[in-house]
């Protein structure tokens, strides 16, 4: 039989659920809430990018899970805390993936043959790029084509992805998010040079960098630093500042609207992986775009268009 429950009252009475089903080896399967349990997994790790993904769900065993995490790791330790079950080390999980490396618990079983793949809810996948760098849906893209939306988190995190390739230091990759971090450090030091494409936590992207031993701000805007930048810049590039917090500002390329900040970020980016300075760049905006899907669909960040070139 399978047992389905509404979690929106007590949490409590549906982990008491889960042990009396579990002495049936039923199927748990609770209804979407607010109160489903959630995991943090490293969503680009080689581990996960093997399993076979359904849309945006996944099936695997908790077993699989520690040998890869480690049986003391948080995520570990937050699956046992859901399943709240002294066999918990035997069940297996259907995992929806959610925003930032979060899996929320869909379901949680004790029989392998179940569910099948074929019985997995249908959800709407629509991927445009799948890589060992990133996953981008459809509607990334969608926000390229379009002349006029501001880029969101999936496509900046994707160009810092490819920034940290070309500068050889992928496992240095940080999200561009941590900006808007408030009560703990945003970003870790940097013990190298480094490019990091940056949140100002007022719907602006900039671009930080550190080389010869200066810390140095493009912003296509050509404004003061936010707090929530700086105090990302003060963190990510502590190791440079010598108990003095210098930074300069680059002279560049002013954006002619309200929504291409990121687009400059990533083209100022470009720039400095190609040995040049962002001060001397005219780029083509009109081109901008299709150029950056090029970059995505190729996994090269290349440099901009520039009006030089015409």
């Amino acid at each position: 039989m399978i047992l389905e429950y509404s979690m929106k009252n007590d949490f409590h009475a549906f982990k008491s659920i889960v042990n009396t089903c579990s002495r049936f080896r039923t199927i748990i399967q609770p209804r979407r809430s607010s109160l489903l349990p959630s995991v943090y997994l490293d969503f680009y790790s080689d581990f996960l990018q093997k399993l076979p993904f359904y849309g945006n769900k996944v099936k695997v065993s908790v077993i699989k899970l520690s040998r890869h995490f480690g049986s003391g790791s948080g995520a570990i330790n937050d699956v046992c805390k859901a399943i709240s079950h002294k066999n918990w080390k035997s069940a297996w999980l259907i995992l929806e993936k959610q925003k930032h490396s979060w899996f929320l618990i869909d379901r949680v079983f004790w029989r392998k043959s179940f569910p099948k793949t074929s019985q997995l809810p249908e959800t709407e996948s629509n991927e445009w790029l799948r890589n060992r760098l990133y996953i981008l849906k459809q509607k990334d893209k969608d926000i390229l084509i379009s002349k006029d939306s501001w880029l969101n988190d999936n496509l900046m995190d994707a160009a810092q992805k490819l920034i940290c390739q070309e500068i050889g230091t992928p496992l240095t990759f940080q999200t561009v998010l941590n900006s808007q971090k408030k009560d703990v450090e945003p970003y870790k030091a940097v013990n190298q040079e480094h490019i990091q494409l940056l949140h100002d936590g007022r719907n602006h992207w900039i671009l930080s960098f550190c080389s010869n031993g200066r810390v140095q701000v493009c912003d296509s805007l050509n404004q003061y630093l936010t707090r929530s930048s700086r105090k990302a810049i003060k963190y990510l590039y502590k190791n440079y500042f010598n108990g003095t917090e210098i930074i300069s500002f680059i002279e560049v390329q002013r954006q002619p609207d309200s929504y291409n900040c990121g687009l400059f970020a990533i083209a100022f980016a470009a720039e400095l992986l190609d040995g040049k300075s962002p001060s001397d760049a005219v780029f083509v905006v009109d081109r901008m775009r299709a150029h950056l899907i090029s970059c995505l669909e190729e996994q090269k960040l290349k440099p901009f268009p520039k009006v030089s070139e015409m």
